[in-house]
């Protein structure tokens, strides 16, 4: 009877370091298959924390995922990834989150700046074009004016007072330009080029990918594939082209030979 209860205890025991350490061992269990068979299991997902201020929907955000992922599926004729947004989440997922910081509303600001430093640019342009054919019209016209006839030295010089005014407005909208630029140039600086878009992160608690920063859809669809090729365990490229090249400095959503490189050789192919 002792040994049965000791049995009991026992069971008790392991079940209670099962439950709590669950997470780990999972982790490692799929550590240990993903090293022995790799690329042979996909890698589940779910969509975790979601921020509607960057402007899509979360419909979107997973259509945006479902893109990136296949990058890489297509790349090696594997389904690498499953999409399991619908289910209740695991521990084993992998959480993809959209996180709102000073890099995404930088952003946001450059995108509109970007936007009202075009208007004011060809607003600037269509108004130099008039400066500049009344100032051709003005030297054309300046010695041919008959000084006695009051209404030909009137008209003449309304048309210079509108060539001042016109030129002044220029200069308005050219330091408006320049201002716009400036600001643009100075929220620029404070980001930098470096992958700072998004991150992916690993730890006893399970695996995440945080992303913080896109300018638009397709570079969403470049962020989030770069941190899947981590996820994947693929390092930095030193290819610039590469998507997991270690600087955003691309806009391509095709892989590069040394990123399908890198991939093949974590997946054990020829």
């Amino acid at each position: 009877m002792k040994n049965v209860f000791k049995n009991i205890g026992a069971l008790l025991v392991l079940g209670a370091f099962v439950f709590v350490f669950q997470v780990a061992i999972k982790k490692e269990y799929r550590n240990l298959r993903d090293k022995l068979f790799p690329c042979d299991f996909t890698i589940p997902y779910q969509i975790g924390i979601y921020d509607d201020r960057f402007g899509v929907s979360k419909d979107e955000f997973l259509v945006s995922i479902e893109k990136a992922e296949k990058i890489w599926d297509n790349a090696i004729g594997k389904q690498l990834f499953l999409n399991e947004s619908d289910q209740k989440f695991k521990t084993e997922d992998l959480k993809i989150n959209l996180v709102y910081d000073a890099r995404q509303d930088s952003t946001q600001k450059l995108n509109e700046l970007d936007s009202v430093i075009d208007t004011n640019k060809s607003s600037y342009e269509k108004m130099k074009a008039e400066y500049d054919k009344l100032k051709a019209d003005y030297l054309k016209n300046k010695n041919t004016i008959d000084l006695s006839n009051e209404s030909e030295v009137s008209a003449f010089n309304q048309k210079v007072d509108e060539l001042n005014n016109l030129a002044n407005e220029l200069n308005k909208s050219g330091m408006a330009v320049n201002n716009k630029v400036s600001e643009y140039n100075k929220i620029d600086q404070g980001l930098g080029n470096e992958f700072e878009e998004g991150i992916y992160k690993s730890s006893k608690d399970g695996e995440e990918i945080d992303i913080y920063q896109f300018k638009d859809k397709d570079n969403l669809v470049r962020v989030l594939a770069h941190e899947l090729g981590h996820a994947l365990s693929l390092d930095h490229s030193e290819d610039p082209n590469s998507i997991m090249y270690y600087l955003n400095s691309g806009d391509g959503l095709i892989p590069s030979p040394d990123d399908i490189k890198m991939l093949k050789n974590h997946c054990e192919i020829k």
